[in-house]
């Protein structure tokens, strides 16, 4: 107002559609106007964004925040103090929201080198998203009207907001020769057999194959035989019910014809006789091996020396 246009000192500088800038306090041309590009490091923390009117998209140099990026788009990126940085690419920010689910920020631009974490008003905007500002915050609500971010004022005259960000980690799979690859692609089938493949041109497409010189981890670990367990296992009875060996089993989903649910075992080490007791009941084994020790001895004319229960 009230001065041609050339001789204003606040005229905004043309920008294209792809292009951002801060947003700064119009009318103002004084020092005394701290762009977001000019925060001092130790007062930045990784986790905090700033809602700007004036930036068309939203913006990062976190590459490791992206759950998806997307390298091919490059766009200018217009600063208000003309300077111009480019971005490497959009993509995806997963994090997580204060009742322990998570969410995305979609349409993010990677600005390489970039310090500050911008979130732009313009694309909630278009989004659906709705704004309000009073008691020094702002509040922006969802299409529901469900508040779903806060950001108070800070001392920079900035509404900025600690947003924790989900850092997923990709785990690469480097593949070291065209050899490797066919070998996993075929369940790590072994190397003469997949030349076998090549040479008698079973397979449409595989190159000859190599015999490497390394060996493969996963084969190693996937392949491995078990020790087999020693066929023979030594006795140490010498003589009748000097060792006796024992187990319970059960108790059975459905009940035997006389209602018994469990059976208890009785085997002599030195004649591998074996002695079955049908039991109603799993108390009832202390009193099954009495009367099964006065039997044996009896009808041996031995003594039980040891009792080995083997369940």
């Amino acid at each position: 107002m009230r001065h041609y246009a050339f001789e204003c000192r606040s005229k905004r500088v043309p920008r294209n559609k792809d292009e951002a800038q801060f947003a700064q306090n119009e009318g103002s041309d004084s020092e005394e106007v701290l762009l977001m590009a000019t925060i001092k490091e130790e007062e930045e923390r990784s986790g905090e964004w700033y809602l700007d009117t004036g930036c068309s998209n939203h913006m990062t140099g976190k590459k490791s925040w992206f759950s998806e990026l997307d390298d091919s788009v490059n766009r200018k990126i217009r600063f208000e103090d003309n300077n111009i940085v480019c971005a490497a690419g959009i993509g995806k920010v997963l994090i997580h929201r204060k009742d322990g689910k998570k969410a995305c920020i979609t349409d993010v631009l990677y600005v390489p080198n970039m310090r500050s974490n911008l979130i732009s008003i313009g694309k909630l905007l278009q989004k659906g998203y709705t704004m309000k500002v009073e008691a020094q915050t702002m509040k922006v609500f969802d299409s529901k009207n469900r508040l779903i971010l806060k950001a108070p004022l800070s001392k920079q005259i900035t509404f900025k907001i600690n947003i924790s960000v989900i850092k997923d980690k990709c785990l690469l799979s480097e593949v070291k020769s065209e050899n490797w690859l066919w070998h996993q692609r075929y369940g790590h089938i072994n190397f003469r057999d997949l030349n076998m493949l090549s040479e008698k041109k079973m397979v449409q497409g595989l190159p000859k194959i190599k015999l490497p010189n390394e060996v493969c981890d996963m084969c190693c670990t996937g392949k491995q035989a078990r020790n087999s367990y020693n066929a023979i296992i030594p006795f140490t009875a010498t003589r009748k019910l000097e060792v006796i060996h024992s187990d319970v089993c059960g108790p059975f989903e459905v009940k035997l014809v006389g209602g018994n649910r469990y059976f208890v075992t009785f085997i002599d080490e030195f004649t591998r006789k074996l002695w079955i007791y049908l039991l109603a009941k799993k108390d009832e084994v202390f009193g099954v091996f009495k009367k099964f020790r006065l039997l044996v001895q009896n009808e041996s004319g031995e003594m039980i020396s040891r009792l080995r229960t083997d369940g």
